[in-house]
């Protein structure tokens, strides 16, 4: 199931399916991946990237769980609010 949603998220990104929704963002690069700063042309950001093509069933089985291996689960419930009660002066 999980390829199969990354599959259709590219499939529609690359259709322009989502063109509509995406506003262009100017993204300005001043560093490059090891932190040194490099003279970059302005671009225009015009796509989500963050669907990857090519996920494979063995990809995805080596991700680990969001929120970790070891971590608890939430509560089934919803936990009350914390918050102060109003101030009478």
């Amino acid at each position: 199931m999980g390829r199969d949603v990354a599959e259709a998220g590219v499939d529609a990104r690359d259709s322009g399916h989502f063109d509509p929704e995406i506003v262009p963002v100017p993204a300005h690069e001043d560093t490059d991946k090891d932190g040194d700063e490099i003279d970059a042309p302005d671009t225009l950001v015009t796509k989500d990237d963050g669907s990857r093509a090519g996920t494979t069933m063995e990809v995805l089985g080596k991700l680990e769980p969001h929120s970790g291996p070891t971590a608890p689960s939430p509560p089934a419930t919803p936990v009350p609010s914390t918050t102060a009660p109003p101030r009478s002066w």
